[in-house]
């Protein structure tokens, strides 16, 4: 398990978070990308910024989806 490893990284990023959402109402977090395939991840950032944090089912595959389908919207419209 990578996550034990990692985890001061995961902790360094919701700091960072934390410094961009400061004065912003930030209800949610949702994470996606493959790095969020760790398990735990949403865990650790959730109790670092104390904001709901969750990612989909299958995170590395949010950015690609989503690309595929604002090309097929184009091409439909």
């Amino acid at each position: 398990e990578l996550l034990p490893v990692l985890k001061p990284v995961v902790e360094k990023v919701s700091s960072i978070i934390n410094e961009h959402i400061e004065g912003h109402d930030v209800k949610e977090i949702s994470l996606v990308g493959g790095t969020c395939c760790l398990t735990g991840i949403e865990e650790i950032i959730q109790k670092q910024t104390g904001i709901y944090t969750h990612k989909p089912q299958n995170p590395m595959f949010v950015t690609p989806l989503g690309i595929a389908l604002s090309c097929t919207k184009e091409i439909i419209e």
